[in-house]
């Protein structure tokens, strides 16, 4: 319950607001509480609402607390877009998604940042807005998504998620590149988990558009009207770069992408006897970033079956480093995966492969390598200072669906 004087102020600022602002025809909407902050007597503040304005729709409550009032049902939902349930009487919204984080040196706050999900550089993150935009026209059609909102126009002090940095010096994916999404001009992509091989690469081009045109070039140049259309999958035994467009049946096209495939050698196994489970050492501290544990004396240290927070005991200010051997199955390039909150970094074969450091959520770095089959050294280095944490490590290659790795992987 709210004192009566709070309560007043609210709806005597809420009233001068909408009296002040009646009339600039850019305000589509008003939206009198966000994410439940605050937030009382909701449908008696939607009637207030609408007394002061009925021109316009009223939006409850953005995201959170929906009481079923007004003419909008709203959600949030990070990082992916998502839609609410159609519904009869009111218009269906995605209020806030998206939160793609980027860092751009010399453009930032401060060098601590945030975003729901941390890109790792301008083509994963050019390519995870297309992928947005694609499931929200698909969201349009079914169940009939009638508004949708990214988080944001701009970096905001240590949030890096916005569409230009902080200092609006850049558009981080280019003006273009961020309207042809907007369009549904999506360029073709190559179905494959990883552009690195060890023998032959198979490039198998696609579209979501059915209709549309692939044009491809192998030479470096950028395609054009006579470059060759795609028709099946291309093969190659030796490192190359693709560059293709979609031309569409309106006569517009999509961006250029360019996919460089690598050829690779196997990094060679270790011999070693080895026994079943990896060594974890716990260590006491309270950090931003990931610290130099080998200046550090950990608290315990035991085996345990897999890199996960099992072994912790405790949700904030820790450090985890596990240390032994990847027991891969099969000679071939691997997808591994980094799940973590907060900063973790992965090091295989004495080489850094995956750095997420930092404070974030719970999110996912990859990338590929190519191993042979046997005893990999392999260490993770984990920190957790507080709130949302998690921790775990997944791969992809021959025979192996993308599934988290079971102790029985694990020696040392």
């Amino acid at each position: 319950d709210r004192h009566d004087e709070v309560k007043a102020n609210f709806e005597a600022e809420l009233t001068e607001l909408i009296h002040d602002h009646f009339n600039p025809p850019s305000i589509i909407m008003w939206v009198p509480f966000n994410e439940g902050w605050g937030q009382y007597e909701t449908g008696r503040i939607v009637d207030l609402t609408r007394s002061l304005d009925a021109s316009r729709p009223i939006n409850e409550a953005s995201g959170w607390t929906d009481n079923g009032f007004g003419d909008i049902k709203d959600i949030h939902n990070y990082p992916e877009p998502a839609a609410p349930p159609a519904e009869e009487n009111r218009a269906i919204v995605l209020g806030e998604f998206g939160g793609l984080g980027l860092v751009t040196p010399g453009h930032m706050w401060q060098e601590e940042n945030w975003g729901y999900e941390k890109m790792q550089d301008i083509n994963s993150l050019i390519e995870k807005y297309e992928d947005f935009y694609q499931e929200i026209f698909r969201m349009v059609e079914n169940p009939g998504l009638s508004a949708v909102i990214y988080t944001q126009t701009t970096d905001v002090e240590t949030e890096t998620n916005g569409l230009m940095t902080y200092d609006r010096a850049q558009v981080k994916m280019g003006i273009e590149q961020v309207l042809k999404a907007h369009q549904g001009k999506i360029p073709p992509r190559i179905n494959a988990k990883t552009l690195q091989f060890t023998a032959t690469f198979e490039a198998e081009l696609v579209s979501p558009v059915p209709e549309a045109i692939i044009r491809y070039t192998t030479d470096g140049s950028d395609p054009i009207a006579s470059s060759p259309v795609y028709s099946q999958p291309l093969t190659f035994k030796e490192p190359t770069t693709i560059r293709t467009v979609a031309e569409f049946p309106d006569g517009t096209s999509s961006r250029v992408a360019s996919y460089t495939i690598k050829k690779v050698t196997p990094a060679p196994a270790v011999s070693a006897s080895a026994k079943p489970g990896i060594r974890v050492s716990f260590y006491e501290g309270n950090w931003n970033k990931l610290p130099d544990f080998a200046t550090l004396k950990p608290s315990r240290s035991t085996m345990t079956g897999k890199p996960d927070l099992s072994y912790a005991r405790t949700d904030k200010h820790f450090g985890l480093v596990f240390e032994g051997y990847l027991d891969v199955p099969t000679t071939g390039v691997y997808m591994i995966y980094l799940a973590s909150d907060d900063g973790g970094r992965i090091y295989l074969d004495e080489n850094q492969l995956i750095d997420y450091d930092g404070i974030h959520g719970a999110n996912e770095r990859f990338a590929p390598v190519a191993l042979e089959a046997g005893l990999h050294p392999f260490k993770l280095i984990y920190f957790q200072r507080e709130g949302g944490l998690g921790l775990s490590v997944s791969w992809e290659g021959p025979g192996i669906p993308k599934s988290e790795i079971t102790p029985a992987f694990w020696k040392n």
